[in-house]
């Protein structure tokens, strides 16, 4: 018999758990209408339960607050008023879709 891993309750419940246990930091995108790899280090971000996000930025280093929330089944990610889908999500990677790009987060140190 074999066993897989199903999205149901559990799952989202780890989703929303994985992303507010971790400060997730950015690490390299990819456009993949031409499949250019961008590496980038950069800013992390703060998922915090009650629905607030803190983005510390690298370079300006004025912190930034919007909100994030989760949408059908936790398959996307809102943030502020951009919408995510989630294409991985575990103890040290996040990877997003937005549009043509594939956004990458590994947790910070």
């Amino acid at each position: 018999m074999i066993f897989g891993c199903t999205k149901g309750p559990l799952y989202e419940y780890f989703v929303d758990w994985k992303l507010e246990r971790n400060i997730w930091k950015l690490n390299s995108c990819i456009n993949n209408s031409d499949n250019s790899d961008y590496n980038i280090t950069g800013a992390k971000y703060e998922f915090k339960k009650n629905g607030d996000l803190i983005i510390y930025p690298k370079v300006s280093g004025e912190i930034i607050k919007t909100s994030w929330e989760l949408s059908d089944g936790n398959k996307y990610l809102r943030i502020g008023n951009n919408t995510f889908k989630i294409k991985i999500v575990t103890n040290k990677l996040l990877g997003l879709r937005f549009g043509n790009m594939d956004i990458y987060y590994v947790k910070a140190d």
